[in-house]
């Protein structure tokens, strides 16, 4: 199987509620591959309050960036401290140590797609013919 283009991504999340009026938090953290050899491997840490992103770190950026008034302060603080360190190193613990894992769940078990073409009259009369294109498969 010949592929091109692909891009897996896993996905961890951690998700507090807190307190009865309804406050809701969580980091999502995301590895994504564009390839088997993992050069193009890519770590991001995004961390939410109320729906609202307010700070990500991303590896190709290599920083925190923050964007909100409060993500600004804590990005400023996390990219001096031992917290970038940390975070550089989940890409090595988590994303590379965890990518053979995926892709043998993953892109080992996908298959070729099948596409079919067909030409059908429309509903309409406007044109004389439709071409639809369907595909099943990955």
């Amino acid at each position: 199987m010949s592929m091109s283009i692909f891009c897996v991504s896993l996905t961890l999340v951690l998700s507090i509620f807190s307190g009865t009026d309804g406050y809701f938090y969580h980091m999502m953290r995301q590895c994504r591959y564009s390839s088997k050899d993992l050069q193009g491997i890519e770590l991001i840490t995004s961390y939410v309050f109320n729906q609202a992103e307010y700070i990500r770190f991303n590896s190709t950026v290599g920083k925190y960036v923050g964007y909100t008034e409060y993500g600004v302060k804590n990005a400023e603080a996390w990219n001096k401290g031992p917290e970038l360190a940390g975070e550089l190193g989940e890409l090595e613990r988590v994303c590379k140590h965890n990518a053979p894992i995926d892709y043998s769940a993953i892109l080992d078990k996908t298959v070729e797609p099948h596409v079919r073409l067909s030409s059908v009259a429309p509903p309409s009369g406007r044109h004389p013919a439709m071409l639809i294109c369907s595909r099943n498969g990955s």
